[in-house]
C-alpha cells in the first residue's frame, strides 16, 4: 500500500511540475484526500517538506581550497604538488580542512551555465536549487560525507524533500550517500524525492583511463546538420571553439595524469575488464593465454 501511495504521490508531483503548478497546490490536494483516508496522512506530512534541487558535480567539478594549502583546484594553473592527495587523507574517515564548492568556470565554462539553468527552471515552479561540492580526490565514502556536510550547512535540521541532479562521479557519490540515508545514518530529517543521474558510471568508466593519457577534456557535441546552413555554421564554430578549449584544458591539466594515481576516488570509478567505450572498444585490454588464437580481450 505504501509503495502504491508513494507512486501516486510521485505521479501527482511530476504532473504538477509539468503543468507548472505550485508544490503547495499539490499538498493542499493531498491534505483534502487525507481527511477521507488517514492512511496517507504520513505521506502528506512527508511531502510538506519543501522540495529543493541539489546539483552534485562530477570529478574535477568542485573547486577545492584549504586554509593551510590555499587554492588546490579551480583557480590559476594547476599545481601538481597541491592536487595530489596527501597520504593522510587516503583514509576516508580522516579529518580534512579542504573546502569544496561548485566549479562554475575554469578555462571555460564548467558548471556555471548548467547551474544557472537549473536555478531558473526551479524558480519557475517555486522551489530552490543548491549545489554541493566534494573532494573528488578522496574515497567515494568521503565524498558522500562531504555531501552530507553540505546538506547540513545549507538546511540544518529543516526538513526538505531532496531532488538530486548528479553528474558523472557525482551520481556515484549520491548513490553512496543515499545508501547511508536509507540506513538512517544520513539526513534522517530529509525525504529523497528523486535522483537524476547524468552520465554516472555506476559500473565504472573508460573516461578515467583516458584522463590518465590525455588530461581532462569535456565532451564536444557532434550533431552537425549540413542541410541547415545557419545551424551548421554555428555548430561548426561551436565545435571548433570546444576543441580549442579542450586543447587548453588538456595542456593545463597535463599534471592531472600523475596526480590521478593518488586519488582513491578515481579508483572507485575504474571500469570492469568487460567495459567498452562509445565506439565499442574494450577500455581494459587483457590477455587470455588459454585462447587458441593468441591474445584476446576479456
Amino acid at each position: 500500500m505504501k509503495k502504491l501511495i508513494a507512486f501516486a504521490l510521485l505521479i501527482a508531483v511530476v504532473a504538477s511540475f509539468a503543468a507548472r503548478a505550485s508544490p503547495s497546490a499539490v499538498i493542499d490536494g493531498f491534505e483534502r484526500a487525507a481527511a477521507f483516508n488517514p492512511e496517507i496522512a504520513t505521506s502528506v506530512t512527508a511531502i510538506r517538506r519543501r522540495p529543493v534541487v541539489v546539483l552534485v558535480p562530477g570529478i574535477l567539478g568542485s573547486k577545492l581550497t584549504s586554509p593551510t594549502v590555499g587554492d588546490i583546484w579551480g583557480s590559476g594553473i594547476p599545481d601538481l604538488a597541491k592536487i595530489k592527495l596527501p597520504p593522510q587523507l587516503v583514509d576516508e574517515t580522516a579529518p580534512s580542512d579542504v573546502q569544496a564548492t561548485l566549479l562554475e568556470n575554469y578555462f571555460g565554462d564548467q558548471y556555471g551555465d548548467a547551474f544557472a539553468a537549473i536555478k531558473d527552471a526551479a524558480k519557475k515552479i517555486g522551489i530552490d536549487a543548491v549545489a554541493c561540492g566534494y573532494d573528488w580526490r578522496r574515497d567515494l565514502r568521503s565524498g558522500a560525507a562531504d555531501l552530507e556536510a553540505c546538506l547540513y550547512r545549507t538546511f540544518g535540521t529543516t526538513r526538505r524533500t531532496l531532488i538530486f541532479v548528479s553528474h558523472s562521479m557525482g551520481g556515484v557519490v549520491t548513490a553512496v550517500w543515499n545508501a547511508k540515508h536509507d540506513a538512517r545514518q544520513y539526513s534522517r530529517q530529509h525525504l529523497v524525492g528523486g535522483i537524476v543521474l547524468l552520465g554516472s558510471p555506476l559500473q565504472g568508466s573508460c573516461e578515467v583511463l583516458r584522463m590518465i593519457h590525455e588530461g581532462y577534456k569535456q565532451p564536444v557535441e557532434n550533431s552537425l546538420n549540413a542541410g541547415k546552413r545557419a545551424e551548421y555554421v554555428y555548430e561548426k564554430w561551436d565545435n571548433l571553439r570546444g576543441g580549442l578549449v579542450n586543447s587548453l584544458t588538456g595542456w593545463a591539466t597535463d599534471g592531472v595524469r600523475d596526480a590521478l594515481l593518488t586519488w582513491p576516488g578515481a579508483f572507485g570509478l575504474t571500469p570492469k575488464a568487460t567495459n567498452t567505450d562509445e565506439a565499442g572498444r574494450a577500455c581494459v585490454p587483457l590477455y587470455q593465454p588459454e585462447q587458441p588464437g593468441g591474445p584476446g580481450l576479456i
